[in-house]
């Protein structure tokens, strides 16, 4: 892919109105959307990916072989699935916003823009970019859809983890072991704690080919919040943490947690507030639905009124033959 000067945000007229309003954009919780494979699309190479950086490192392990440590585990291999899957089925929130590449899609306006009476709102990536952070949980990918690139994805994070093994093994842990295979395979849980740490994320942006034509771009947050089966109940001065704070990011501000109820559930969001990029012209075009009635002149005012300078901002028509 080339390099990207705009990502758009398809939604409907009413979401419009609340982005341009408040300044801001919401990021809802990533397992209560339509796909129910959010996430556990990853599982389909974990194995796989496991076995091919296993055999590139010259890794000599029998992963068939008995685990001794976990009782719910008869070999590595069930331990290692095991983990993934704590982390790929977790429904603890991790919270998303999505863009496409594509400014004018038939599939995205019918999907997200309201059946075509939407728009697609274009914001300037090199802006968006700048949430790339990792300290604060915050990230901005484009989601994979080739099974090849999913597959690479995925072993270069299990890569990522021999490495830190290769340092550990370097340091008083290593003089324990005979050789490097022998600590990789003693230490084997220490290597599926490190993965569990990336591979949630990376989850988050592999997805079902059937999905490719999206093109999509996400924001990713993830806010930490504990899974209760796992950690119990949380101490109720640590929840105010998550439900009063507000973080600032690059003049971003992420505001508290919150909930709202959607399709039966209810569903963990936060908005990211966007306000002080404004006049750097996070929003650069509008592109106005097919099927909508709105005219161009009525957007450019309707910006203005709002405090948004629509001289710096593209307005123009979809091209889509859709009615």
């Amino acid at each position: 892919m080339g390099k990207i000067e705009s990502i758009y945000h398809y939604c409907s007229i009413e979401t419009f109105f609340a982005i341009i309003q408040n300044k801001t954009l919401r990021l809802s919780d990533l397992n209560k959307t339509n796909d129910y494979m959010e996430k556990k699309w990853a599982n389909r190479f974990i194995i796989s990916a496991l076995k091919d950086a296993l055999k590139e490192y010259e890794i000599d392990m029998n992963l068939e072989e008995k685990y001794w440590y976990d009782e719910d585990a008869d070999s590595h291999l069930q331990y290692y699935e095991k983990e993934v899957k704590n982390v790929l089925y977790d429904e603890s929130p991790i919270l998303i916003t999505c863009f496409s590449t594509q400014k004018d899609q038939l599939s995205q306006w019918r999907a997200y823009g309201q059946d075509g009476q939407g728009v697609s709102i274009g914001f300037n990536y090199k802006l968006i970019d700048r949430l790339n952070n990792k300290v604060d949980g915050l990230c901005v990918k484009r989601v994979a859809y080739k099974e090849k690139e999913q597959q690479q994805k995925l072993e270069g994070l299990i890569e990522s983890c021999i490495h830190y093994m290769d340092k550990l093994y370097e340091t008083t842990v290593g003089k324990m072991y005979k050789d490097y295979n022998d600590f990789f395979i003693n230490e084997f849980d220490v290597f599926c704690e490190v993965l569990t740490e990336y591979v949630g994320q990376a989850a988050c942006t592999i997805k079902n080919p059937a999905f490719a034509e999206e093109k999509e771009v996400r924001v990713i947050y993830n806010p930490r919040l504990s899974n209760r089966e796992i950690m119990g109940d949380i101490d109720y001065k640590e929840a105010q943490e998550y439900f009063n704070n507000i973080k600032e990011i690059s003049n971003y501000k992420i505001e508290p947690l919150r909930y709202s109820y959607r399709n039966n559930q209810l569903v963990a969001f936060c908005d990211l507030d966007f306000s002080q990029l404004i006049n750097e012209n996070i929003i650069n075009e509008i592109v106005i639905g097919p099927k909508s009635k709105i005219k161009e002149d009525d957007m450019y005012y309707l910006l203005m009124s709002n405090g948004i300078n629509a001289n710096n901002i593209k307005i123009t028509r979809s091209e889509a033959t859709y009615r």
